[in-house]
């Protein structure tokens, strides 16, 4: 599952389901700041917290779940606290765990969790060295971020149900 797959399955069901994906549903807060920073130890050199803040702000932008109402925008602030690279084997795994905190320029919180997942690949897909590392990453982060969007998703439904 990739990020830009999540958010237009997710308008798919709601209109299957006989629902339109009203503004508050998809837009009722704006994207303020992103901030990223990184544990010392558990997390490999080729994450950084610049790194991950981008790809963090694209998958949000390309999910479209934020709007663009500045007076309700929301602070990101995620700590990445495990990443890993697979290492060679018959099974490679990546894993990505960051705890994040979203929440209302006031300061109410609305979402303060950890985000878990690993992706796997195995030789058997016909995968050779490091291409098989390369697909067990990517599949660590399309998880990843497979998760985060729906959990920011929801919590942006019930801030904004909370704020009326």
């Amino acid at each position: 599952m990739s990020w830009k797959s999540d958010a237009a399955d997710w308008c798919e069901r709601q209109e299957h389901e006989g629902k339109k994906a009203s503004a508050l549903q998809r837009k009722a807060f704006a994207l303020g700041q992103v901030s990223v920073t990184v544990e010392k130890s558990g997390v490999g050199w080729y994450i950084t917290p610049e790194n991950f803040r981008i790809a963090l702000i694209e998958t949000l932008k390309r999910a479209n779940i934020f709007g663009d109402d500045r007076a309700k925008a929301v602070v990101i602030e995620a700590r990445i606290v495990k990443a890993t690279f697979p290492s060679g084997g018959f099974e490679m795994t990546s894993d990505l765990s960051v705890h994040y905190q979203v929440r209302r320029t006031d300061g109410t919180v609305l979402l303060d969790e950890d985000v878990s997942y690993q992706g796997r690949a195995t030789i058997s897909e016909e995968f050779f060295g490091s291409a098989i590392a390369l697909l067990a990453f990517q599949r660590g982060n399309e998880g990843h971020f497979g998760i985060l969007l729906p959990k920011i998703r929801n919590a942006l439904a019930r801030g904004d149900s909370s704020a009326k």
